[in-house]
């Protein structure tokens, strides 16, 4: 720091092998402290809608998440979904898983109708890698946008919305269609498909009971 500047980039680059490590040693409220010093750096640096920025709010979310701080930790999240930029594609799947673990974990606590919400913005968040055309990620992005609204399709049945339940359950089943047809997967009623048609039958039984 005192050689090259505070603001100078390899200054920023040492503060987030720091807060690795203190990620690694569980000492997450002073990883956290060493990220947002990070970011602050690379906002005075870069403005706030670089990329290099929206990684630093994420660490620190990340950090934020691993204490327990759910709500600060989903409000820095969104912060990040409003960041200008085109977020890489490894990036809002490390932010929607999170925002899932949120969501599980406002679900422990009774929070449903605000674990409905992160669940939701989850799926959306999800939903924008393959319209941004991460095409080659089908497979696990099927994964994770099936698992949002698998969850999102949970909760309505835990309020007791059947209705919006089956479709959740039936826009899994059109999001997997879709990914194989534009990952050229000429499969019929592939394995994934299969499992979203199941999850419809169930929630038409669960409507009609």
């Amino acid at each position: 720091r005192e050689a090259l500047g505070a603001n100078h980039p390899n200054v920023i680059f040492t503060l987030n092998n720091i807060g690795e490590v203190y990620l690694h040693e569980e000492k997450y409220e002073s990883a956290q402290g060493i990220f947002e010093e990070a970011l602050y750096l690379e906002r005075e640096n870069l403005g706030p809608d670089h990329p290099n920025v929206a990684y630093q709010m994420h660490r620190v979310g990340h950090s934020l998440y691993k204490q327990g701080k759910y709500q600060k930790a989903l409000e820095t999240y969104r912060m990040l979904i409003n960041v200008g930029t085109k977020l890489r594609a490894d990036l809002i799947l490390a932010l929607a898983s999170n925002l899932v673990s949120i969501g599980l974990k406002l679900l422990d606590e009774d929070e449903i109708d605000l674990a409905l919400d992160v669940m939701i913005e989850s799926f959306n968040v999800e939903k924008s890698i393959f319209r941004s055309g991460y095409h080659e990620m089908g497979l696990s992005l099927y994964r994770f946008i099936t698992n949002a609204v698998n969850n999102i399709g949970v909760i309505y049945f835990l309020k007791g919305d059947t209705g919006k339940m089956m479709l959740a359950f039936r826009e899994a089943l059109r999001m997997s269609r879709e990914i194989d047809a534009i990952s050229d997967m000429d499969l019929g009623c592939s394995p994934r498909e299969g499992l979203c048609i199941h999850f419809v039958g169930y929630s038409k039984a669960a409507a009609a009971a």
